[in-house]
C-alpha cells in the first residue's frame, strides 16, 4: 500500500479537459514543470523517487493496469543538475468532503532530495514555491508524513486520526464479492464508472474525486467488486475480523447488508475512515496508519456539529 506517498487529484495543466484550469508557460513557478512538455521527466523523477522507495515504479506500473498514470495526476516542482532531478516535491488537486461542504485542495506529496545534495536549501526553495502557488488556489493544504517536524515551519498541523471498531453478528451471508480482473477490459471499465459515480465514504472527512489517486494506492491491492450492490470495497478478513479500507459505490449501503454479501462469519469490524455513511458509528481509537500522521494547512468549515475523531482513508493518502 502506498501509505505516505500518493493522494488528490489532478494536475491541471496535464489535463486535456476543457473544464480544467488551463495554465500558460508564463503561469508556473520557476522549478514547476509540465510532464506535457518533457515527455522523459516523470522517468527521470522516478530515478530520484527509486533511490527512496525502490518499489516506487513497480507501484507505478500496477496502477498503470488500473488505467492510472502518475502524469496525469501530479505537478512536478523540481531541481535539477547537468539532467538530473536531484529534489522534488509534487502537488495534486484533490475535493475533500468535509461536513456537507466540498473543498478542492491541494496536495503535497513525494517529498525527495538525493542524498549528496540534502541540507543545501533545495527543499525549503521547493516546498516555499508549492505553498505559494497553493496559496493563490486553495484554502486547504493536506499531507502525510512520518516527520511533521519537517512541515510545522511551514504551517502545517497535526490532526488526529482514529479507527473505528464496530461489534456485530454476523453468521455469514452469500459470496457476493469477487476479485476484479485488471486484465479485463470490462472489469476496468467498471472500476472507472464506479470511480466516476461514488459518493463520498464519509460525511465527515473524506475524498469526494481522486481517481487517479484512489489507483495508486491500490495498485498492489485486491479489489473486490459486489455486482448486487454496484459496489467496489478494499477490505480483508482475519478470522473474524473484517477491516474495511475503503468503499466505492454511487449509494453506501448499511453495514448489515454489506456483511449479508460476506461469506465469513463477522463478530467485529474495524474502519479505516468514519463509517457514518454505512448507518454506524463505532469506537474510535487513536491510530496511525502506516506509521504516518495526518498534515493540514489551512483551515476546514466548523459547524459545532462534525465529529473531531475522522480518518482519511488509506486510499487518498500521500
Amino acid at each position: 500500500m502506498w501509505g505516505p506517498f500518493f493522494a488528490g487529484l489532478l494536475a491541471s495543466e496535464v489535463y486535456d479537459d476543457p473544464t480544467v484550469r488551463a495554465m500558460t508557460p508564463t503561469d508556473r513557478r520557476p522549478h514547476q514543470r509540465c510532464y506535457a512538455d518533457d515527455p522523459r521527466l516523470c522517468d527521470r523523477v522516478f530515478e530520484l523517487l527509486d533511490t527512496w522507495i525502490p518499489a516506487l515504479s513497480g507501484e507505478r506500473r500496477g496502477a498503470e493496469r488500473l488505467r492510472g498514470r502518475w502524469e496525469d495526476c501530479s505537478t512536478p516542482f523540481v531541481r535539477e543538475r547537468d539532467g538530473r532531478v536531484i529534489s522534488h516535491v509534487g502537488l495534486l488537486e484533490t475535493t475533500v468532503a468535509c461536513g456537507e461542504t466540498e473543498i478542492l485542495t491541494g496536495g503535497v506529496h513525494a517529498v525527495c532530495t538525493l542524498a549528496a545534495f540534502r541540507r543545501q536549501g533545495l527543499y525549503r526553495t521547493l516546498i516555499e514555491e508549492v505553498l505559494t502557488y497553493c496559496d493563490e488556489r486553495y484554502t486547504l493544504v493536506k499531507l502525510s508524513t512520518a516527520h511533521p517536524e519537517y512541515y510545522e515551519p511551514f504551517d502545517f498541523r497535526v490532526v488526529s486520526e482514529h479507527r473505528f471498531r464496530v461489534a456485530v453478528a454476523s453468521r455469514g451471508g452469500r459470496r457476493g464479492f469477487r476479485e476484479l480482473d485488471r486484465d479485463s477490459e470490462n472489469d476496468l471499465d467498471t472500476l472507472d464508472r464506479v470511480l466516476s459515480e461514488r459518493v463520498p465514504v464519509s460525511r465527515v472527512f473524506a475524498v469526494a474525486r481522486d481517481d487517479q489517486v484512489f489507483k495508486f494506492n491500490a495498485s498492489q491491492e485486491p479489489l473486490h467488486y459486489c455486482e448486487a450492490l454496484d459496489l467496489i470495497a478494499l477490505m480483508t478478513v482475519d478470522g473474524t475480523t473484517l477491516e474495511v479500507h475503503d468503499v466505492l459505490a454511487a449509494r453506501m449501503p448499511d453495514l448489515d447488508t454489506l456483511l449479508a454479501e460476506i461469506e465469513a462469519p463477522i463478530d467485529e469490524v474495524i474502519f479505516y475512515f468514519r463509517p457514518d455513511r454505512l448507518g454506524v458509528d463505532g469506537t474510535p481509537e487513536r491510530f496511525r496508519f502506516d506509521g504516518d500522521v495526518l498534515m493540514l494547512r489551512g483551515d476546514c468549515p466548523e459547524d459545532g456539529q462534525t465529529p473531531r475523531e475522522l480518518m482519511l482513508p488509506p486510499m487518498a493518502r500521500h
